[in-house]
């Protein structure tokens, strides 16, 4: 009986421990996620900027406001961007760093927890 059962519950329980393992996974390698995507935030900001700096120098010849307006708007994201830069290298420079000492201590504790009572069984 207990068998059968098993077998029925086995695509639930696999699915359960999948989706649990995810989540675990995912907590572990959170730092080194918001450093990928400040990284491709400041990126995509940079390349935008020049595009947006090029594209604006060219509209300039033949519509002048439109290509002041896309110049200032690739002033803004060039200055946005630099922003992500400097909160990128605070990131990656100090918080990854804490997190992962803190990470490192709590599982250090977890495997050399003393024995209460003062004997070692």
């Amino acid at each position: 009986m207990v068998l059968i059962l098993l077998v029925f519950l086995s695509p639930f329980i696999k699915g359960a421990v999948g989706g649990v393992l995810g989540v675990i996974v995912t907590i572990a390698l959170l730092p080194f996620l918001l450093v990928f995507a400040l990284g491709a935030a400041v990126f995509g900001l940079i390349i935008g900027a020049i595009v947006c700096g090029v594209t604006g120098i060219g509209l300039c010849f033949s519509h002048p406001a439109a290509g002041i307006l896309t110049i200032g708007i690739g002033c803004l994201m060039m200055a946005l961007g630099i922003v992500f830069l400097v909160i990128l290298v605070w990131v990656a420079g100090k918080v990854v760093p804490k997190l992962l000492r803190k990470f490192t201590d709590f599982c250090y504790n977890l495997l050399h927890k003393e024995r209460k009572g003062g004997t070692d069984v």
